[in-house]
């Protein structure tokens, strides 16, 4: 199976899609926000995570935003306004503006405050 980006004229909005979402954003932000701690076994009960090493934690976070990413395109359902999570809002506001065609510029402000900035180019 092929992961292509599904084109569409609009997104839609449901409330089943904001609670898949906001579970999703909620593991995720306790995930990176949870310290670790090279060499000791760490778990987050709620969600039955555990995990060893960095890499492993690294690879379970683009797990949950992948899953996410994947099913805003499947559904076509617009979720970005209810994810908190600063970067994994990033992702949906990018794979939403492509899913609609438009173009996106991400910048990443390394030495400033700013961060990382999205900006939809808008269509003239």
């Amino acid at each position: 199976m092929e992961n292509k980006t599904i084109y569409r004229d609009n997104l839609n909005v449901s409330r089943e899609a904001e609670e898949y979402a906001i579970k999703l954003d909620t593991m995720y932000s306790l995930l990176v926000s949870t310290p670790h701690f090279e060499d000791t076994e760490t778990e987050i009960e709620d969600w039955a995570i555990n995990y060893f090493h960095k890499e492993t934690k690294e690879e379970i976070e683009w797990t949950i935003a992948t899953c996410l990413l994947i099913y805003i395109n499947e559904t076509g359902n617009k979720v970005s306004h209810v994810v908190t999570n600063p970067t994994l809002k990033n992702f949906c506001l990018v794979k939403e503006s492509s899913i609609l065609g438009k173009e996106v510029m991400v910048t990443n402000h390394l030495d400033s405050v700013e961060g990382l900035t999205i900006e939809v180019m808008e269509s003239e």
